[in-house]
């Protein structure tokens, strides 16, 4: 690690090192040995807000009875995977489509379009039987398998 005020500088094509400290060009040894050498705080990584932290924690499931189970291969789930995700994420949550996944299953949904675009259809299906297609309209602002259709005939 290298000090705060140490900057790697150019003049006419060629690199230098410069201490803003002392306003003048230095050798990096000689920056390794300075008694006035301060190092960058290291910020933290932003942490969930408690309120996303509670919505979270109340995750359930109108497709699944018990998400401890992987939805998409019957192994032991790891984590939760909302089927219809982005920024319709809390919405997923608040509606209760989540599931249960193992962490290969749940990698491979999101990296594979085709596999999120069924399960997403699964997902609408399920809150279209619970709570109508005019609420899921309303709430998400698509509907899946008329996207789907569209997606197979280009």
């Amino acid at each position: 690690m290298y000090c705060m005020y140490l900057r790697k500088r150019q003049r006419k094509y060629k690199s230098y090192f410069y201490c803003t400290m002392s306003k003048s060009e230095i050798i990096l040894s000689k920056c390794k040995n300075c008694p006035k050498r301060q190092y960058k705080a290291i910020k933290d990584i932003p942490k969930k807000t408690k309120a996303l932290k509670k919505k979270e924690s109340k995750r359930f499931s109108i497709i699944q009875e018990d998400m401890s189970v992987c939805f998409f291969c019957g192994n032991e789930a790891e984590s939760i995977h909302e089927l219809i995700g982005g920024i319709n994420r809390l919405k997923s949550i608040k509606w209760g489509l989540c599931v249960g996944a193992c962490i290969h299953c749940h990698r491979l949904v999101e990296d594979k379009q085709k596999i999120k675009q069924k399960y997403q259809i699964i997902g609408q299906k399920a809150f279209i039987a619970k709570y109508g297609k005019e609420l899921f309209i309303k709430e998400f602002g698509q509907d899946y398998t008329e996207r789907r259709c569209k997606n197979d005939k280009s």
